[in-house]
């Protein structure tokens, strides 16, 4: 994992990393509000940097969404409705390109597998232009 650390330094942050992911998916069976944000602001702001730093991106961002869905579950509720229409929205189009993309034969002499997007907008990341949008509007 890092370059410069001692193996053991390694096995140890995996654990940590694990045991913080694990803690995080069952973070709804803690009775305190306060605590589970305190938890979840943790989270955010030390084991989702500390797993992207390492380079496991998958972790991080459960860490982060799961996070987010503690400390503003309103607005993640809000967002991920919107994602969700959006997606629909957008399921011809999308489909139409992809037809257009397999007839053409110029897409032989290209190696690659054309798949269904739905970009995986990391939700925390859009709530600061929510914010900024409905102050300036």
């Amino acid at each position: 994992l890092c370059w410069y650390c001692d193996p053991v330094i390694d096995c140890v942050l995996l654990i940590k990393l694990a045991d913080r992911l694990h803690n995080m998916r069952t973070i709804d069976f803690i009775k305190s509000e306060e605590k589970r944000v305190r938890i979840a602001k943790e989270s955010l702001s030390i084991y989702a940097p500390l797993a992207a730093r390492i380079g496991m991106y998958k972790i991080r961002d459960e860490l982060q969404d799961l996070s987010f869905a503690q400390i503003y579950p309103e607005a993640r509720n809000y967002i991920v409705e919107k994602l969700l229409e959006l997606r629909e929205s957008k399921k011809d189009l999308i489909d139409k390109i992809i037809i257009e993309l397999k007839a053409d034969e110029n897409m032989d002499k290209i190696k690659c597998n054309i798949l269904k997007p739905f970009i995986n907008y990391i939700i925390q990341l859009i709530y600061p232009y929510l914010i900024i949008s409905t102050i300036t509007d």
